[in-house]
């Protein structure tokens, strides 16, 4: 291996350079309709609902996220916000673009939560940049009609205020007969404050 590090300054570059040159026949496709519809991915905190996975022009995705990973290195200020694509369509999205990573806009936008389809406290949102900044799913659950989901930001947002204002800070999502999705929003602060619900979307005249 001497002299590998000049040609492959990381491991995952050689895991991915071996990979790919690698002239082993790949194992056999799979239908994705056969992987759940509703999943937690609980390493990470992201929840998925889907109506026809595999089946983009049929399907509706919903994707929700409260992780205990913080808002630093490439992750965003982002716990309890959600993404929805419909029939091939963004619907709800994460709003911006990255020029190139750490760039103005990258910083002062993207990274934000006012950026995502999320909760602002007196136009406040999670603190960026931060390994303590997280979230959790508490609540995770499939029945014939629907699938369920809860995340806490409590500590996302508290980081950004006066000690002990923050009480609670969850989001319910429910995906009902594959079809309808219920948001729901449970804020407790010490002392008043104004919430601002965040909807973003892709397409110039859509209404928030």
């Amino acid at each position: 291996l001497k002299g590998l590090d000049r040609r492959y300054p990381t491991a995952a570059e050689f895991l991915v350079r071996n990979f790919t040159s690698s002239t082993r026949p790949l194992p056999a496709g799979r239908d994705l309709a056969e992987l759940p519809a509703a999943r937690w991915f609980r390493d990470v905190g992201w929840v998925s609902f889907h109506r026809a996975l595999g089946r983009p022009a049929d399907d509706i995705h919903v994707t929700f996220v409260s992780s205990p990973y913080g808002s630093f290195s490439h992750s965003h200020a982002h716990q309890n916000a959600f993404v929805l694509n419909a029939y091939g369509v963004g619907l709800a999205v994460n709003s911006g673009f990255r020029e190139w990573h750490n760039s103005p806009h990258h910083n002062a936008w993207v990274r934000q939560t006012v950026s995502k389809n999320a909760l602002l406290i007196d136009g406040e949102g999670q603190k960026p940049r931060s390994k303590e900044s997280t979230g959790r799913i508490t609540h995770f659950a499939v029945q014939p009609r629907f699938a369920w989901t809860r995340g806490d930001a409590t500590r996302a947002y508290a980081l950004q205020q006066p000690k002990g204002r923050v009480q609670r800070v969850t989001r319910d999502l429910a995906f009902v007969d594959s079809r309808y999705l219920v948001v729901r929003d449970v804020v407790r602060l010490r002392t008043p404050g104004r919430i601002d619900w965040l909807l973003h979307t892709d397409r110039p005249g859509v209404q928030r």
